[in-house]
């Protein structure tokens, strides 16, 4: 193989501090992509349709990328650098410009015939969707069979299946309404001062996860949006009413 593209191998630490996952930098070639327009659904409107469900069933697909096959044309543009020599994926790998609305575009497909009635998918977080517990084994049988139409494949050791309550795109859902998230109000009463970007991120990112619970978030969190730009010590003390704020929010 003489691939025209060769890109860089990199090692990223999993959440569980112990496995590493490989990626690869496809920086260079995303550039000569043009963007997808397909568009990934509203995320408050993926959480607002569970309310009042009955029962909630999560769905984890098995290396979802990886199920989705590339062209062959298009195989070696993959290419990759190992001490072993050159590589190239045959699947959808991650890190391309467009994997994430191809990836959406092809689960919208699979469960079309569901879609927004009983099934709700943001990427790779699949909900089903069942409003009365007596439809639960029907739910999950017709889900069951458009996916096998497709041959998409789930783990099943991940999969959460007939539960009330369950957390979905960082949200607590049931059939009682949408509730904020515990661990985003932890990691916030957790957090030190912010001192550089990655930390205004984190930061910032946590906020916007409350910002439906708790009344102009944003406008009282803005010098922390700027510290994305700028870091600066004068925020210091504006983070120090953070926690208040975020600990007196209520879950309904």
């Amino acid at each position: 193989m003489h691939p025209e593209w060769l890109a860089n191998l990199v090692l990223v630490l999993k959440k569980n501090k112990k496995d590493w996952r490989m990626c690869v930098n496809y920086t260079d070639l995303n550039k000569q992509f043009p963007k997808d327009p397909f568009g990934l659904p509203r995320i408050d409107q993926v959480i607002d349709s569970t309310t009042g469900c009955a029962l909630l069933s999560f769905l984890d697909c098995y290396s979802g990328y990886h199920q989705i096959s590339l062209a062959a044309e298009d195989q070696e543009k993959t290419a990759f650098i190992t001490p072993f020599g050159a590589y190239c994926y045959t699947s959808m790998p991650f890190g391309l410009k467009n994997a994430g609305a191809t990836y959406q575009r092809v689960i919208q497909t699979c469960l079309a015939d569901h879609w927004g009635e009983r099934v709700e998918a943001y990427v790779d977080d699949v909900v089903i969707k069942t409003k009365k517990e007596e439809d639960f084994i029907d739910d999950l049988h017709r889900v069951f069979d458009s996916l096998r139409k497709f041959r998409w494949k789930l783990n099943p050791t991940k999969c959460v299946f007939g539960v009330p309550t369950g957390q979905l795109l960082g949200f607590v859902v049931s059939n009682r309404g949408i509730e904020a998230n515990p661990e985003k109000i932890k990691a916030i009463l957790c957090m030190h001062p912010p001192r550089s970007q990655k930390d205004a991120q984190r930061l910032t990112g946590c906020m916007a996860a409350l910002s439906r619970f708790i009344s102009r978030l944003r406008e009282r969190g803005m010098p922390f949006y700027k510290l994305l730009k700028k870091v600066s010590v004068d925020y210091v003390g504006r983070f120090e009413k953070v926690p208040n704020i975020t600990s007196r929010t209520q879950v309904s």
